[in-house]
């Protein structure tokens, strides 16, 4: 008899069809992105046959390296095992690319999987200095090129825009260039100490709060493009009137956000993690997709030693941060990265994601009123 899962401890699924990317950011946190290794269709076989027993649709992201670099063939023999499970509603694909890969045979590939599409690209060109191939040329031309190509076929896509000291300063030319963009939401992660980027351009506590509460006046007087930032804040503050601070930060699913490399190597609760030097990776792997069930590591994961550790520091968060009900108790790779330690509490990303960024929305307000 079948045994469904109920309970799977998670709605997204990472996979890293190919270590290798095309760019050289500055501010990337992936090691190995010269090296190159692919994932096999096995390895994508193993985690389709798990998914069989959930019951919910789960969201895979492909990501990391630059996904579209696995070339259309090898991506097509990757994906075809879970085809069933598309087809019957029970996943849904998407893929985060520098756009600089984009084709029509690729688009052709993204609609035939009705894929969603997230494109990486940090502003205006002047914002993108640091988004360089291996040889410093400029990317921008390039992943304007392929949005223009996503548009061309009518696929909708979302984008990420990394934000640090370097390229917070006028918002307004920040938020323009996305709403002309033709993009159909907007995400913003301000740089972050992690993986390979321990030494970033990383923005102080002040000037975070004033960039939120910059952008916030920018889109307000054109709030046409969803930005995730934003609605995140606002649907907190709608919960928080109609109900218990806590009781909404309850309500929030948890999700061990399971990353599985080219390999199979599964770790949890931050893709970044999978971003560790080699021999520090291997301290946060809780098993492989070949060799036992993904549903089952996913069982065992959740009394993984970071896991536990990570569970005394979101209690400690619960107890003593005012955020909590907002951010749920930080992420758990800033917390590693940072500090070393998963139980700690604030963290210097907590000040300029979470903290400033509810704070610079109430400030933007309180002006407005």
């Amino acid at each position: 008899m079948t045994t469904i899962e109920k309970d799977s401890g998670f709605v997204h699924i990472v996979l890293q069809p190919t270590s290798i990317c095309n760019l050289n950011c500055r501010y990337c946190y992936l090691p190995g992105r010269r090296e190159i290794n692919h994932m096999s269709p096995q390895v994508t076989t193993a985690i389709a046959t798990s998914l069989e027993n959930v019951n919910q649709e789960t969201q895979i992201l492909w990501h990391g390296g630059e996904a579209l670099a696995s070339g259309i063939g090898r991506f097509t023999k990757l994906i075809e095992p879970f085809e069933h499970l598309r087809s019957i509603g029970k996943i849904r694909h998407s893929v985060q690319t520098n756009g600089t890969l984009i084709s029509d045979k690729w688009c052709e590939f993204i609609k035939h999987y009705n894929m969603g599409v997230g494109v990486s690209i940090d502003g205006p060109r002047v914002s993108n200095a640091r988004r360089v191939d291996w040889n410093n040329n400029p990317a921008f031309d390039r992943t304007i090129s392929g949005i223009r190509k996503l548009q061309e076929h009518t696929i909708p896509f979302r984008v990420i825009a990394v934000v640090s000291e370097i390229n917070a300063t006028d918002t307004d030319a920040f938020y323009e260039f996305f709403r002309k963009l033709g993009c159909e939401n907007l995400a913003i992660n301000v740089e972050e100490q992690e993986g390979l980027n321990r030494h970033s351009h990383i923005m102080l506590e002040s000037g975070a709060r004033q960039f939120w509460k910059n952008l916030f006046q920018s889109w307000a007087a054109s709030p046409d493009l969803a930005i995730r930032e934003f609605d995140r804040v606002i649907a907190w503050m709608r919960a928080t009137t109609a109900t218990n601070p806590e009781e909404h930060a309850r309500a929030m699913k948890p999700d061990m956000w399971p990353t599985i490399s080219t390999s199979g190597d599964v770790v949890v609760l931050a893709p970044e993690l999978m971003a560790a030097r080699p021999k520090e990776m291997k301290r946060f792997v809780v098993g492989n997709v070949l060799e036992k069930p993904l549903t089952a590591i996913m069982k065992d994961a959740r009394e993984a030693w970071y896991a536990q550790e990570y569970r005394i520091g979101v209690n400690e968060c619960r107890k003593t941060c005012p955020y909590f009900s907002f951010c749920g108790g930080g992420h758990a790779s800033n917390k590693y990265y940072e500090t070393g330690s998963f139980a700690v509490t604030e963290t210097r990303h907590c000040r300029n994601y979470d903290m400033s960024l509810v704070e610079g929305v109430l400030d933007a307000l309180n002006e407005m009123r």
